[in-house]
């Protein structure tokens, strides 16, 4: 079987030099730089990749979309200082947006706050209950 200089030898070997551990004249230069040269070479092609595909985790980070600015818009508009609970919020604007999208939007708005609200229900039977539900609203 070859000998093979591991990425873990070679950390080990530039570890040593650092601290004196090793002698330059002690240790695989030709290794050494080989692996250094393709690391180098490996970096320049993840970044280069990384240009032509951004991750998702990436473009989150540069802000919300149009979209989601649109909808921040429409859902400010119809808060008002007395809570509103998801339900309300989609009868007010007339759309059917899920819990998940409505709050991911409401972290671009400002002065929104979020609050537990108890509303009487009316099941399919006929019973009457009363159930809790996340709100939002303007201060």
């Amino acid at each position: 079987m070859a000998n093979v200089y591991t990425q873990k030898m070679f950390y080990e070997d530039v570890i040593a030099l650092i601290t004196g551990d090793a002698d330059i004249g002690d240790l695989p230069t030709d290794e050494m730089i080989e692996k250094a040269e393709k690391g180098i070479e490996q970096l320049e092609k993840r970044a280069e990749y990384a240009k032509t595909h951004p991750s998702k985790a990436k473009t989150a980070a540069k802000g919300p979309s149009e979209e989601t600015l649109a909808r921040a818009a429409a859902i400010k508009g119809v808060l008002t200082n007395k809570p509103k609970t998801i339900v309300e919020i989609n009868e007010a604007l007339g759309t059917d947006l899920n819990a998940l999208q409505i709050s991911g939007v409401m972290k671009f708005i400002e002065n929104v706050q979020k609050t537990k609200v108890v509303r009487n229900v009316t099941d399919k039977k006929g019973l009457k209950a009363e159930r809790m539900y996340t709100a939002y609203f303007v201060e």
